[in-house]
């Protein structure tokens, strides 16, 4: 089973003790940014940094004095965490320290536990572009490749004003739209990998290039994390820690104030009717 330290200062003293848990997550974190909305409909960003969102799944304790222990970090001074050698300065998210007992039992007295990094990771953008390119298929390993579940990008987000007039009629004027694109990614197994998606998100010249998975209709679309997200959240493919996946939506930086067209793909069907028997066909 994984094990994790808790350490912190009370009176001067530091204390510290190890602790069974059933998993953690530390890849999950939060941004500290700045989205604008511009005159002409379309998103800006400025993305400051962000801190890691750090939760920790806990076996049941084998007796008081690791309860008291859990109770002593909660109000204690300068609290670290170390998991796999690595050591984390963190702030207590919740305002409550909730137990479940497991099955009822009085001594299956698990808990989870939700931290934050006390200190801001500065943005690495250094001005240059990034370019995701999600792939259905084939392996990953370029960066920038990702295999994924789903791609979606026929969402919308529509730049308009509704009206409403005196007589209690209704109308709208709309002035164009943003492209919405969500991308359900498969498990992301390599954490170099983890930590680029990361910075993808952080970045600010960044783009999607769907001509990959759609190589006649497929666009490059330059693009803002999700306006409406405060940061990114993984789960676990059957609760493996090994198989964390994500979905992420970002939409477009500019307007769109023209309808696009859509290039046909192939031939159009063509029943054979020479093969057929005669009965009806079912239209």
């Amino acid at each position: 089973m994984q094990s994790v330290n808790l350490t912190y200062t009370y009176i001067g003293s530091t204390i510290g003790q190890d602790f069974n848990i059933y998993a953690a997550n530390v890849i999950d974190f939060e941004l500290e940014r700045v989205i604008f909305k511009g005159l002409n409909g379309g998103y800006s960003e400025n993305t400051i940094g962000f801190r890691r969102a750090i939760s920790l799944d806990f076996a049941p304790l084998d007796n008081k004095a690791l309860s008291y222990f859990v109770m002593g970090f909660c109000f204690g001074e300068d609290r670290k965490v170390t998991i796999d050698g690595t050591t984390y300065d963190v702030t207590i998210e919740s305002e409550e320290q909730a137990f479940e007992y497991i099955e009822n039992v009085r001594f299956g007295n698990a808990f989870s536990m939700q931290l934050k990094e006390r200190t801001l990771t500065p943005n690495p953008d250094d001005d240059s572009p990034m370019t995701l390119t999600p792939i259905y298929a084939g392996t990953d390993g370029t960066a920038g490749n990702y295999l994924c579940q789903l791609v979606q990008d026929d969402p919308i987000v529509i730049a308009k004003k509704n009206f409403q007039f005196i007589g209690g009629n209704r109308g709208d004027a709309s002035f164009g739209y943003l492209h919405k694109l969500i991308i359900q990614f498969s498990p992301i197994t390599d954490p170099a990998k983890v930590d680029w998606l990361r910075n993808f998100v952080l970045w600010k010249h960044k783009s999607i290039d769907t001509t990959t998975i759609d190589p006649v209709n497929g666009k490059v679309y330059d693009v803002v994390f999700d306006p409406s997200a405060s940061g990114v959240q993984y789960t676990y493919n059957y609760g493996v820690r090994a198989n964390p996946v994500t979905t992420l939506v970002f939409v477009e930086e500019t307007l769109r104030t023209e309808a696009e067209i859509a290039t046909p793909v192939g031939a159009p069907f063509t029943l054979d009717s020479s093969t057929l028997d005669g009965t009806d066909v079912l239209q």
